[in-house]
């Protein structure tokens, strides 16, 4: 949400720009702007550079689990279970998937991603190793 309002409104990179970002996405957040809202909520919103590399980063790559699976396949890594800062997400993921080898099985995850879209708020950190 926060991308697509700086892709709308041509901000740059620059120290003006993404403050007028910001102020535009709380005065947006103000007015019930759930979505907003949720990017006030990240600490690193309020900091000129980190607020650079959450919302302007230019080099960022964004993946899905699905793609996360098909690298992990054509460069023969095994995939073996998240790095979990949020504990009741991975508690409510037991929950409905009570099976150990549902750890590690990124389809599921994907399923519990798309129901619970901020499990990975801020990035998928992960371990695999070679096959």
């Amino acid at each position: 949400m926060g991308r697509s309002l700086i892709a709308a409104q041509g901000y740059t990179t620059s120290a003006e720009d993404i403050r007028r970002c910001r102020q535009d996405i709380i005065a947006r957040s103000e007015k019930t702007n759930p979505k907003m809202a949720k990017i006030c909520a990240i600490k690193d919103f309020f900091s000129l550079s980190e607020c650079r590399d959450l919302l302007f980063h230019v080099q960022e790559q964004r993946f899905t689990l699905p793609q996360i699976q098909e690298a992990l396949q054509v460069l023969n890594l095994k995939f073996l279970g998240f790095e979990m800062r949020a504990q009741r997400a991975l508690s409510m993921f037991r929950e409905t998937h009570p099976d150990k080898r549902a750890l590690t099985s990124l389809s599921l995850w994907h399923e519990f991603e798309n129901k619970n879209p901020d499990t990975f708020r801020d990035m998928y950190q992960f371990w695999c190793k070679k096959i």
